[in-house]
């Protein structure tokens, strides 16, 4: 296989099928390919690939997920192409990713039954984008408070707060 001046190997799966790597690039460009069964015959569709700029993570927030799910988890960085396929990956559950600019994407948090860490990735254009100290995740269960009373006079009123879970009230200490 070429692409412009420069060849690479190819293996044939099938009949009508193969697979390369692509040689790397410096620049984002377009570049003509071509392919070749027997080394002297060369294809000539025009086959057209193109290079993207290099896609840097910058941020992802937020870090802690409440077992529900159904929160949107930003990715910051720079060079997210406004075409191409994208998903994350919670845990191993894949969900897609949605590009809203070259500096911001963002996937909706799937619900888990288990609290804990779970190894987050995101990929675009095939491609894992994820340095290693941003890959992980938390889901937590969220505690809800109540306030008693929930109004008072200027000063010296007796407040408790309660943790709420479960349909139990339990004082915090």
């Amino acid at each position: 296989m070429r692409f412009g001046a420069i060849t690479t190997q190819a293996v044939i799966l099938s009949s009508n099928e193969l697979k390369c790597i692509v040689p790397a690039s410096k620049k984002p460009w377009l570049v003509s390919t071509s392919v070749t069964m027997n080394g002297n015959d060369w294809s000539i569709e025009d086959l057209q690939y193109r290079y993207l700029s290099k896609i840097t993570v910058f941020n992802v927030q937020p870090f802690d997920i409440p077992i529900s799910g159904g929160v949107p988890i930003n990715i910051s960085g720079m060079n997210f192409e406004l075409s191409g396929a994208g998903y994350c990956s919670f845990g191993g559950v894949l969900r897609t990713l949605t590009i809203i600019s070259k500096t911001l994407s963002t996937c909706m948090a799937p619900s888990t039954l288990k609290v804990g860490k779970i190894d987050f990735d995101f990929f675009l254009h095939g491609n894992s984008f994820m340095d290693h100290e941003m890959k992980k995740l938390s889901y937590f269960e969220p505690v809800n408070l109540h306030i008693s009373p929930p109004y008072g006079s200027r000063g010296e009123t007796l407040l408790e707060i309660y943790q709420i879970l479960m349909d139990r009230q339990q004082p915090l200490l």
